[in-house]
């Protein structure tokens, strides 16, 4: 698996911290730009889960600029009587936590309704979308954004003649939010929470097998966010969020297209160059706990049988994630692979999957299984430890792992088509793997031999260091006194 194809770049780091990265690809007259803050779910506490998140759903909401037909004078009054409400209704929200505060659900829902009250005084003023009708009628495609366990993405592709509109456009962004719609948003990313996990019984299971995994670590909360603290957050407390993780050293760009590279350096210094300095948000450590045995739980739910098994891994950057990488692509990442043939063709899954989940300060294998009848979930579960205690105790052929190894080059290659994909993966080498050279990787795999999966294999699937979560029927006898959550 020689990688004789290198992608490289050109980095500048601004004055004020933040780091512009550009990749020239002249292939088509257009550019992709991507915008990564290091903030998400892990960076949160009790009481904010889910504020990375609903951050990113504002960010689409304007600016003092755009998004509103205001001179800021009216919005500013309404937004400041909003805030005060909602200070108001948070803390006999706190009262009404125990039975002896005397909280009243009434009061609650009066202030509630004066809310929303004047969030319909401030309708006339705003310009809904109006971040993405400017960019459609520039001929922008590929507006979105995504927020993970550790940063949040801001992604759109525009023709290459667009590059200072963009510019404009995201550094006011980056510099003067103005988060509208607060609480009618909030309600829609609660109803996303409740589309995503409460109704989705994969979402419920892959929650709780997560939290039995992360005890004790920041990445035992999900990305969404517990639906109490969606309840109780207030404008600001985002704003205070903001203030702290968008601060511009936070912050990795790249854009990826036919630029000219002395453009792209002066817009960068004319735009983003003049969003002031702040001070780094601390860092919060993110190491699970002591695991003293298997954690599992049984969830009854009127869904079908199918069950999550989770371990930890290596630290990240470590060398194992590599030959684990490698092992999980044997077990599971093809037709050829050991749990299609021997446990989907053999007709005892619908559905078998080993993945390693990566992420800035822990990863973690996940194995995913779905019995079919009339196999049941645990003669599935005890069919996969079989699959890979064989590879364990024989290894793998060598033409096992050269196609391997031919696949992950061809994967690699292949996500370089899109510069979109590749501004992506360079800004979050950049923010999360040590620097964009990270990218070019490929070659780590071909270090790993037959002999590392084995041993990275019998190392990290321990049976006492696994956290399993089962779905059963609702009509089930299972004994769920062993559930940890």
């Amino acid at each position: 698996m020689n990688n004789d194809v290198v992608v490289s770049c050109r980095k500048r780091v601004l004055a004020n911290g933040l780091t512009i990265l550009f990749c020239h690809r002249p292939q088509a007259p257009l550019f992709s730009a991507c915008i990564v803050s290091r903030v998400g779910s892990v960076n949160e506490g009790p009481g904010l889960t889910g504020v990375s998140h609903f951050l990113e759903h504002l960010m689409f909401k304007g600016t003092r600029a755009f998004g509103t037909l205001d001179d800021g004078s009216i919005e500013a009054e309404l937004l400041a009587k909003i805030d005060g409400l909602a200070a108001e209704r948070l803390s006999e929200q706190a009262k009404l936590r125990t039975h002896y505060s005397g909280g009243c659900p009434e009061r609650v829902e009066e202030l509630t309704a004066q809310i929303a009250a004047l969030e319909a005084e401030l309708k006339p003023f705003s310009v809904p979308n109006e971040l993405w009708t400017i960019y459609q009628r520039h001929g922008g495609v590929g507006l979105n954004a995504g927020t993970g366990c550790d940063g949040t993405r801001y992604y759109v592709t525009l023709p290459k003649n667009k590059l200072e509109l963009w510019a404009l456009m995201e550094s006011d962004r980056l510099r003067s939010p103005v988060f509208r719609e607060f609480y009618t948003e909030r309600d829609v990313v609660q109803e996303e929470r409740r589309m995503r996990i409460d109704n989705d019984p994969d979402g419920i299971l892959l929650e709780q097998v997560n939290a039995l995994l992360n005890l004790g670590s920041p990445y035992e909360a999900p990305i969404v966010g517990w639906p109490r603290d969606l309840q109780t957050m207030t404008r600001k407390d985002v704003q205070k969020y903001f203030a702290e993780y968008y601060a511009p050293a936070n912050l990795v760009i790249c854009l990826a297209g036919d630029l000219d590279e002395d453009e792209v350096w002066a817009l960068s210094e004319r735009y983003f160059a003049a969003i002031p300095a702040r001070e780094m948000p601390a860092w919060r450590f993110a190491q699970r706990g002591v695991q003293w045995g298997e954690r599992r739980v049984a969830i009854k739910l009127d869904a079908g049988p199918r069950m999550l098994i989770a371990y930890p891994g290596p630290l990240p950057g470590h060398s194992d994630q590599y030959a684990l990488d490698i092992a999980c692509e044997l077990l599971s990442g093809s037709r050829n692979a050991r749990f299609y043939r021997h446990l989907v063709e053999t007709g005892k899954a619908f559905y078998a999957n080993i993945f390693q989940r990566s992420q800035a300060w822990s990863n973690s294998l996940l194995m995913s299984l779905y019995p079919q009848e009339p196999c049941t979930s645990a003669e599935l579960e005890a069919a996969a430890y079989a699959e890979i205690e064989a590879l364990i105790a024989d290894g793998p052929t060598e033409r096992e792992m050269e196609r391997v190894r031919t696949r992950m080059r061809t994967d690699w290659l292949e996500s370089l088509r899109s510069s979109a994909e590749l501004a992506s993966e360079l800004a979050s080498a950049e923010a999360f793997r040590g620097g964009w050279e990270r990218f070019n990787d490929l070659e780590r795999y071909n270090e790993v031999t037959g002999d590392d999966v084995q041993r990275v294999l019998r190392q990290y699937l321990q049976a006492d260091q696994r956290s399993v979560g089962e779905i059963v029927s609702a009509n089930s006898d299972c004994d769920q006194s062993d559930s940890l959550v």
